[in-house]
């Protein structure tokens, strides 16, 4: 007789919260499933809490504008962009850098 996942889950659950002393074996035997099965349904269903993005800053206003002052520093930005090329492959793909021009309109017009 097929019985759903879902009533297998609930059953499980239930004799446990019964009888807390029962084995995960004992359950997987009576129910006719594997041991993984009795473990994903005796845990919680709720999902593990994901990890950022890595590269990701979460940073509040005060944070972000702490973080452009200290980008305004060509000293400090060289040292940066330093660590970030050491050991690194550039590829040059042959196209025009909108930001690169975007940069150098404002300092033309600046002066």
């Amino acid at each position: 007789m097929y019985r759903s996942r879902e009533w297998i889950f609930e059953r499980i659950r239930r004799d446990r919260r019964l009888d807390p002393m029962v084995s995960q074996r004992t359950l997987a035997q009576r129910y006719r499933v594997s041991c993984k099965t009795v473990v994903k349904a005796l845990n919680p269903p709720v999902p593990p809490v994901r990890k950022p993005p890595v590269g990701y800053l979460d940073l509040d206003t005060k944070g972000a504008k702490l973080l452009f002052q200290i980008f305004n520093e060509p000293r400090l930005c060289a040292a940066i962009a330093d660590r970030i090329a050491f050991r690194c492959t550039f590829i040059q793909t042959g196209t025009e850098s909108y930001r690169l021009q975007a940069t150098e309109a404002e300092h033309h017009t600046a002066r």
